[in-house]
């Protein structure tokens, strides 16, 4: 999946840039992770060096084992420039030993890892990486599978990459073909080893971004004895009152990658866009009707130039069961404050929208988009 292009931007936000103009949503604390390591991803070498045999996989157990240590933090410009070569010496080892099915979770171990970093780069520089790249990883793990169909931590990494869906990083998510084979693969995993939370965790992820949020629901609840993230996010979305004349288009599961939207605070559980079938003062009625105190106000023009309205938004708090509108000022609050914040944008539909960028609104039209992000504290 196209993180960056299908969740930080909203749906139908075309940016014209090769980086979405949405970095600015993220919180400070994230950009500060973020940015020493993109400036390393940046300015590290690269190099074809290759290592093959038996060795290749000792070297790359070595390597793993001093990931995350104190070695690696004090010189983590050198691990960059391993990390690719452990990966192509154990790729150039299993085309030789196809059925190492050890060496083949170890290179996709490595992959990962790989693909944590392109995401940091992409940042800087727009450009995926391995973040969108199946092959030859794909090949490898079919054949590995071939050799022994038994092994959970196969099928759990062949449902990871049918899950990686490259989409144009300035244009709408599309839907991913081969999600049910992302779900089928992960439904083998957890199979086969039941009590890993990972396989069942990533397994709900999957259902929540094919639109089964009950069934994710139910996964979710057993994990982290009833306490994962995840399943606490949608249980504040069951509590969400539906609001009248709007239709859910996307869940943020179905536009960002289970990787991203852990590291990033379970951004996949935050979001819900939605599309309202008329202007924003209609859309401000329907919600009066549930709270009378109810008021959006402008919280960003930045948009006003290129020919959309301005987005309009309004923070919504707890209070026991129920949310409740606060005092109207149009500051979206951060992650970790709390509550809903509901934000607006009103847009006229034009003849070359995607279908399910307005689902029963005629060309040229009003109608808005609406996005509930949920500011729960997880920590």
């Amino acid at each position: 999946m196209n993180a960056w292009g299908l969740f930080l931007s909203r749906p139908g936000r075309r940016c014209g840039r090769k980086l979405p103009p949405v970095i600015s949503r993220l919180n400070s604390t994230f950009l500060r992770i973020a940015a020493p390591l993109g400036l390393l991803v940046l300015f590290a070498a690269k190099t074809a060096w290759c290592e093959n045999g038996p060795d290749a996989v000792k070297r790359a157990e070595q390597f793993m084992k001093r990931l995350g240590s104190k070695e690696s933090r004090m010189t983590p410009d050198s691990l960059l420039i391993e990390i690719e070569q452990v990966d192509l010496g154990l790729r150039d080892h299993l085309k030789e030993h196809p059925g190492d099915t050890r060496g083949a979770v170890l290179l996709m171990q490595i992959y990962s890892n790989r693909v944590m970093i392109d995401t940091f780069k992409s940042l800087w520089t727009g450009e995926p990486g391995l973040m969108n790249e199946t092959e030859p990883y794909s090949t490898i793990l079919d054949r590995a599978i071939e050799a022994d169909s038994q092994q959970a931590e196969l099928h759990y990494w062949r449902g990871r990459l049918y899950a990686v869906h490259a989409s144009p990083l300035d244009r709408d998510a599309t839907p991913n073909p081969r999600l049910p084979d992302a779900v089928r693969e992960m439904r083998r995993a957890v199979a086969i080893n039941p009590k890993d939370e990972s396989y069942r965790g990533s397994l709900a992820y999957l259902l929540l971004a094919g639109g089964d949020q009950v069934g994710a629901r139910s996964i979710y609840k057993e994990l982290d004895h009833g306490h994962h993230p995840m399943y606490l996010l949608l249980h504040d979305w069951e509590r969400m009152p539906q609001i009248e004349g709007t239709v859910v288009i996307a869940e943020g599961a179905m536009v960002c990658s289970e990787f991203l939207s852990t590291f990033m605070d379970f951004v996949g559980g935050r979001a819900r866009y939605l599309v309202f079938r008329g202007s924003v003062p209609e859309f401000e009625r329907k919600c009066r009707k549930r709270w009378p105190s109810f008021h959006l106000v402008v919280s960003d023009t930045s948009g006003v130039k290129l020919g959309w309205g301005p987005k309009m938004g309004q923070h919504l708090r707890w209070k026991g069961e129920a949310l409740e509108p606060t005092i109207a000022d149009g500051k979206e609050p951060q992650i970790g404050e709390g509550g809903i914040w509901v934000e607006v944008e009103q847009r006229r539909a034009q003849a070359g929208d995607p279908p399910n960028r307005r689902p029963g609104i005629k060309t040229g039209g009003i109608y808005c988009d609406v996005a509930f992000i949920n500011k729960r504290n997880l920590r």
